[in-house]
């Protein structure tokens, strides 16, 4: 449910110094992950067999899981789940730290 917004917000941001990097944790094929790529015409990067680097260096026990990271690195926050009104708050969230954190130029 969440990876159609991911896409929207990166590309409605990406010029803002957004990125999105997605991490299948389901560890499915590349084949797997296309398909869905495709008929949910998602453009943001996808990373592939990321479920044991998931849960066990990232601390992952639930999907999806979100980490908000700084152009230094830096951890800033992580939210896990995706429901109804969820989008509306990851943009909200997202155009917050675009603030607090402007690309440099």
């Amino acid at each position: 449910m969440e990876a159609p917004h991911l896409t929207s917000l990166y590309e409605k941001y990406k010029t803002k110094g957004f990125t999105v990097l997605a991490v299948n944790g389901y560890d499915e094929s590349r084949e797997t992950v296309e398909r869905c790529v495709e008929r949910r015409k998602l453009t943001h990067p996808i990373l592939l067999m990321g479920g044991k680097v998931a849960s066990k260096q990232y601390l992952v026990n639930g999907y999806p899981t979100s980490y908000w990271i700084d152009r230094e690195g830096r951890l800033l926050e992580r939210s896990v789940g995706f429901g109804p009104g969820s989008e509306k708050k990851l943009e909200a969230k997202l155009v917050e730290l675009l603030e607090r954190f402007p690309a440099k130029r």
